[in-house]
Order: structure tokens, then sequence, then C-alpha cells
């Protein structure tokens, strides 16, 4: 994972506990302020299979830790806070669901087992999740659980 603090002119790298080969790695990030985020991904090769595909940072991105893997198998595609009032929501999808987590990676709720490339959020829990043969879902889901 490459991070900057000064806009793009320099760069640092620092280890992720997702694996990285030809088929397997990073597909997203989300933030929900300065220091707390997650990176998810897995291996698009093994659809099938429940992989340690989330990592989860308190510091900014300097140091990242294995979070909670999401409750469907295969990689996650894309994930998005949603902020209101100081709490949030965290949606992850991929092609064997999505799942929501309200407490920054730790545990998951399943709401769906559709095929999903993407999600984006905005407040109060609302936003879109899209997927393959023109596929938009509108997404109302309260900020807390």
């Amino acid at each position: 994972m490459l991070r900057t603090t000064d806009e793009g002119r320099s760069w640092r790298s620092s280890d992720t506990p997702i694996a990285s080969s030809a088929s397997s790695g990073i597909a997203t990030v989300a933030f929900r302020d300065d220091l707390h985020g997650v990176a998810m991904g897995g291996n698009i090769a093994k659809p099938d299979t429940f992989t340690m595909n989330v990592a989860v940072t308190s510091d900014g991105g300097v140091t990242w830790e294995e979070g909670t893997p999401v409750p469907f198998p295969g990689a996650v595609y894309g994930s998005a806070y949603s902020l209101d009032n100081g709490r949030s929501a965290l949606v992850a999808v991929g092609p064997k669901g999505a799942a929501i987590s309200w407490d920054d990676a730790r545990t998951w709720t399943l709401f769906d087992t559709g095929n999903y490339w993407s999600v984006g959020m905005g407040k109060n829990g609302r936003g879109w999740l899209v997927g393959p043969g023109g596929k938009i879902i509108r997404l109302d889901q309260p900020i807390a659980p």
C-alpha cells in the first residue's frame, strides 16, 4: 500500500495482510476520517472461497492489521463509508454479495447475495450498488443497527 501526506510529492509504502499475486490483492480502499480506514480485496480466481480479504488501519495507513473477513465468499470489489453525526456504516460488495459493518469491519451483516462491482455511499446510509448487465440498486440503510 502506498500513502502520501504531501499531496503526492513523496510516497511511503506499508505492508498489508491481504495476499498479493497475479489474481489477488487489494481492490478497494475507504476511509471514514483521516486515520480510520479499510483496504479490501481477495482472490478473484477463487470466487467460492472465504479468504482474509479485509485490512484495517487506525493511523492513517501507516500500519494495517487483519480485519474480519466479509460474510460472502470471493473477493471484495468495492467499499464505501456513509457518515452521519459522528456515526458510520461501511458497505462492502463483490460478485457474491453485499454486507454492512457499523464498527469498522469488526463485525458484518450480509444483506444481499447478488453480484455487485462497486458501491457509492452518501449521508444517512443512502447509496448505490452497481453490477453486471446495467444493474443499479438504491440503498437506504440506517447508519445505526
